[in-house]
């Protein structure tokens, strides 16, 4: 966001970055990913512009080459090079003595339930953002509820911390909306 006000390349280079010391420490962090990118898609599209995709292309190969180089950078030095150690959590099965199997461990919609107030608030405020034709505003929680909704209905084992990948942009919707409420108050006194 800072980089679409100032335009400045040195805060994409910063994201690409930030973006791969996230992933060292937890490659759940992945999950922004395709947020990040439909960001950077949208902010290249200009209305001026015939093809916003000489602008996106360059845009987003300089994002993942920063964030590649300073991820394999990492890898590659920090526990004097094991990175495959790093990567072993995340690819190798592991047996836990006395788990029931992962596949028993899926997410549980009903969940949600627990906070219907939010999953309301949210759902309302895109609605309101539909009416208002402002959905871009929500683009990004939108695009990050959508994303970790994807993986965790098929990835397993679902832990009940993992909840908080919803409930961020769950919250995020339902703050819009009460941003909006908050203001029509204000603006009609």
């Amino acid at each position: 966001f800072r980089w679409n006000g100032s335009g400045h390349p040195a805060w994409l280079l910063g994201s690409g970055a930030v973006m791969a010391v996230a992933l060292q420490i937890k490659l759940t962090a992945g999950l922004v990913m395709p947020a990040v990118l439909i960001e950077l898609a949208l902010l290249s599209w200009d209305r001026h512009t015939t093809s916003p995709i000489r602008k996106l292309i360059p845009r987003g190969l300089l994002w993942g080459a920063v964030m590649t180089a300073v991820f394999t950078l990492i890898g590659l030095t920090w526990g004097k090079g094991a990175l495959e150690s790093s990567w072993k959590s995340h690819t190798k099965e592991q047996i836990v003595p006395g788990l029931e199997r992962v596949e028993g461990h899926r997410f549980e919609p009903r969940l949600l339930s627990s906070h219907i107030e939010c999953v309301s608030a949210a759902i309302l405020g895109i609605l309101v953002a539909v009416g208002k034709k402002r959905l871009r505003e929500l683009s990004f929680p939108l695009a990050l509820l959508l994303t970790a909704s994807l993986i965790h209905s098929v990835h397993r084992p679902w832990w009940n911390y993992y909840y908080l990948h919803l409930a961020v942009p769950i919250a995020w919707l339902a703050g819009w909306l009460v941003n909006e409420l908050i203001r029509g108050y204000f603006s009609f006194r």
